[in-house]
């Protein structure tokens, strides 16, 4: 990337009337310590409209394209007056697990003003409790993370901030989470319901689980509904595949809809893969697209089934009942 080409996305940033074009987003990818220093010179004087719309488009771009990278522009932004710019500038650290975030993002969810901040730092903080699990992160620095997460799942002044907080201590083996879990899921409120089947299913722990997600799959709430899905694909909840077939011949919401579907291929099973490609052939173009992806993911279960050599399970053979798996309808 050249100088000049950054200097003119630069001043395009500034007219507010232009209107934000992927083209000269990506410019802004992978900058220099420069670059940045840069952009923060003329950031005061971009409108605040204008300052969200941009940050807003680099995570929409950050989305679509896994070339891309503004984790320069998310750093320097965290500190930033307006409290919209910094809860913006933390979703564009979603893949960063650079341990050296943790005591910025634990200051900003124990002591941001603004729940929305505290609300992306509790998030942003849940790969790091994944990454303790998996070895990956010091012990004593995971410890801090979770004492801080559980400390705003039980105390913070917004209930969103709360939830998020859960969700994110669902990677953890903490035994006191658990209880967090439970209290959640009992709560009539559905927001509370999807926050704790959302941190079931970030727990590896079926046993304890399958009962509580299977009868969520036909709850009412579609966020409910939602994270009932994702949670039994998470889970590989093989229980769940016959209502989940259901829900593809009915579910009235798309996002549910295609949740069940990749929870399929994570579950996986057979006949899983002739269902999904008889789904493939009527399917629009952008479906067509999450479906392929989907089936990509079920070369990945059946690989890992392939070597799972101590797993044996007579059930597993067996083909699905009629009104399962209705290939015909």
């Amino acid at each position: 990337m050249s100088f000049s080409t950054f200097d003119k996305a630069l001043m395009l940033l500034g007219r507010a009337e232009r209107p934000l074009s992927q083209v000269w987003l990506r410019e802004f990818s992978d900058l220099s310590s420069q670059q940045v220093r840069r952009l923060l010179e003329v950031w005061p004087q971009i409108p605040q409209t204008r300052k969200y719309a941009f940050l807003d488009a680099l995570r929409a771009l950050f989305d679509e394209d896994t070339l891309v990278s503004f984790e320069g522009i998310g750093r320097a932004l965290l500190t930033d007056a307006d409290a919209g710019v910094r809860s913006r500038a933390l979703r564009l650290l979603q893949e960063s697990l650079d341990a050296h975030l943790v005591p910025q993002l634990l200051e900003m969810l124990m002591h941001d003003g603004d729940g929305s901040v505290r609300a992306e730092a509790a998030d942003l903080l849940g790969a790091f409790v994944y990454e303790g699990e998996v070895d990956k992160l010091a012990a004593p620095v995971l410890s801090r993370i979770e004492e801080a997460l559980i400390y705003a799942a039980e105390h913070d002044a917004e209930a969103r901030v709360r939830q998020i907080a859960l969700t994110s201590l669902g990677y953890s083996s903490r035994p006191e989470v658990e209880g967090l879990i439970r209290r959640a899921y009992e709560q009539e409120d559905p927001e509370w319901i999807a926050s704790a089947l959302t941190a079931m299913g970030r727990s590896a722990n079926p046993e304890t689980w399958q009962d509580y997600v299977l009868p969520m799959l036909a709850h009412e709430h579609t966020a409910v509904r939602r994270s009932a899905v994702q949670a039994a694909g998470e889970l590989s909840l093989r229980e769940a595949r016959p209502m989940l077939i259901q829900m593809l011949r009915g579910e009235p919401e798309e996002e549910v809809y295609k949740s069940a579907i990749w929870a399929l291929s994570q579950i996986g099973g057979q006949n899983v893969r002739l269902y999904l490609e008889t789904l493939l052939e009527g399917a629009d173009e952008k479906m067509a697209r999450w479906i392929e992806d989907a089936l990509d993911n079920l070369d990945f279960t059946e690989d890992l089934s392939s070597f799972d050599l101590f797993r044996f399970d007579e059930d597993e053979e067996l083909p699905f009942e009629e009104d399962e798996f209705p290939l015909d309808e």
